[in-house]
């Protein structure tokens, strides 16, 4: 059901709007979340610190996802009981009516919308060295437990190898995040390699291509896809583009991707490149 005689009305924290006026606003903040970045004991933990100093007329809702358990709706309602200060609270599991607070992207019924997971400070990542058409690229993927979460990707120096002497056998390290826009990579023994990431990027497009890619895999965007639509970059960024590519091919599911050319599923990973067993065909070609 919908509240037919209500309107939507974009509503944005006072506090955050005049951030935003003075430009100190940084959405990527770790304390700047949302009701849905909240999961349920973050709501009641801030209800329990305000409930002894406000009547009973004070509203909190708890937004839970669509597929929350009846079991844990009880649960729920015990540990506010359980608290002896709050005096009443509310759920709203997404989907069921219109929101009295939503997000702007929230789902519609055609397109699922999602919530990326949390970062944690430190992510093991791959370290994938890549040459297209004489560029060197050093393309880095995090990974959240066995998922790619991030990449970053800088031109290399040559063949010259990141970690000294022996890099020719390292294939992995760590990437940690001091702050906002500030990624450290780390050696296998965890170890500072390069402190500023980022700043080791050659352009503001490969910064932003880095960001958004990295947006659609922490929201759950399949990697085939994503390697299918880098494959098709032109322009300027197109040895970027076509390297990062390759270096994420190598964590696609192949189960689920059919050559180009001749539709078979006997698709393989051949140096980075997903390659048809049958007729040859390479994405990378």
């Amino acid at each position: 059901p919908t509240r037919d005689i209500c309107k939507d009305q974009e509503v944005k924290d006072y506090a955050v709007r005049h951030m935003e006026q003075d430009g100190d606003w940084d959405p990527e903040a770790d304390w700047a979340v949302t009701t849905r970045d909240l999961d349920v004991d973050d709501h009641l933990t801030q209800m329990k610190a305000l409930a002894p100093f406000v009547d009973s007329s004070m509203s909190k809702t708890v937004n839970v996802p669509a597929d929350y358990p009846f079991d844990e709706f009880k649960e729920l309602y015990k540990k506010a009981h359980d608290t002896g200060v709050i005096k009443g609270v509310t759920t709203y599991r997404a989907g069921t009516m219109s929101a009295v607070l939503s997000g702007d992207e929230e789902e519609d019924g055609t397109v699922p919308r999602t919530q990326a997971p949390d970062r944690p400070k430190t992510l093991p990542c791959a370290i994938h060295r890549v040459r297209y058409r004489g560029d060197h690229w050093t393309i880095l993927v995090g990974f959240l437990e066995e998922d790619p979460y991030e990449v970053f990707a800088f031109k290399s120096k040559g063949e010259a190898p990141l970690f000294g002497d022996d890099a020719e056998r390292i294939d992995e390290g760590y990437i940690r995040k001091n702050k906002s826009r500030h990624y450290s990579l780390l050696d296998p023994d965890e170890q500072v390699v390069i402190d500023d990431i980022t700043s080791h990027m050659p352009s503001d497009a490969v910064r932003e291509e880095t960001r958004l890619v990295s947006t659609a895999l922490r929201h759950g965007s399949k990697i085939d896809f994503l390697v299918e639509q880098l494959e098709k970059a032109k322009g300027t960024v197109a040895s970027f583009g076509r390297s990062m590519a390759k270096a994420l091919s190598a964590h696609a599911d192949t189960h689920e991707v059919t050559c180009d050319q001749c539709g078979s599923a006997n698709v393989r990973h051949v140096e980075g490149c997903m390659e048809c067993a049958d007729c040859g065909h390479s994405r990378c070609s």
